[in-house]
């Protein structure tokens, strides 16, 4: 038989609960969440007794989803240590239980030719660790950027020396420069094409504007370009929700 549970959790901000539910959502690891709040929380802390606002999020979901939602949520909560209750639901009606038990399930996967409009900048060590987002079909940790990204440390010369070099790239001075696929070799490739832009100032680059999409061999070149010798860490705006990522979270959204 089929069981059903109610999860709760709480968490300091309306933004970071809206946040968590729409990536056990995405998902598919739960079917019906619920935020409500602001309520206050007293508790005990690191020896000292806190009186916080909070929001409280009641998460749907059934035996086969229970441990993955659980996983999950440990993996994004924003705190170190999250309250998780764990409830059945006694008795739920017949047509309840089986909508609920069709909406958690495998999630449904994205497209590998879904097009991509980034900006592409340095690291900020400023930066500090933002809500969860979903990137791709994929949850992955937000930047917030208070004085904004940092230049790439690399000139426009050094990176046009570099990209000119490619088959398969036509870069143009004004630092344009587009790259694509040359035709499948096998089966399981595909054709892609990256439309891309330098702009840069004062021979620094301050940000590289790219549309379209890549396989992962093509990011990690374009990459290790963009890095420089110095191997400068780099950050990914997904310019559609206007937030910034770490490269290397980005990477995993294309893996």
């Amino acid at each position: 038989m089929t069981r059903l549970y109610e999860i709760n959790t709480t968490v300091a901000s309306e933004e970071a609960a809206r946040s968590i539910a729409k990536v056990l959502l995405e998902f598919r690891f739960a079917a019906c969440i619920q935020v409500t709040g602001p309520i206050r929380s007293f508790y005990r802390w690191k020896d000292a007794i806190h009186d916080d606002e909070e929001w409280r999020l009641s998460i749907k979901t059934n035996c086969e989803g229970l441990d993955a939602c659980l996983a999950e949520l440990r993996r994004i909560h924003p705190y170190e240590t999250p309250e998780l209750l764990v409830a059945v639901i006694d008795t739920p009606s017949e047509d309840y239980k089986r909508w609920l038990v069709e909406q958690v399930g495998e999630p449904i996967p994205t497209t590998a030719n879904e097009t991509w409009h980034l900006r592409i900048a340095g690291y900020n060590p400023n930066a500090a660790t933002g809500q969860p987002i979903v990137i791709l079909g994929k949850p992955i940790e937000s930047l917030e950027l208070p004085t904004g990204p940092s230049p790439l440390t690399v000139s426009f010369e050094e990176v046009a020396e570099s990209l000119s070099s490619f088959s398969n790239l036509h870069f143009e001075p004004d630092g344009s420069f587009v790259w694509g696929s040359s035709g499948r070799q096998s089966a399981s490739d595909r054709d892609w094409q990256l439309d891309c832009m330098i702009y840069d100032r004062e021979n620094r680059i301050e940000y590289v504007e790219l549309k379209g999409n890549c396989n992962r061999e093509t990011w990690d070149t374009l990459v290790k370009v963009l890095s420089g010798v110095d191997c400068t860490s780099l950050i990914v705006q997904w310019i559609e929700q206007g937030v910034w990522i770490s490269e290397s979270g980005f990477r995993k959204c294309i893996d």
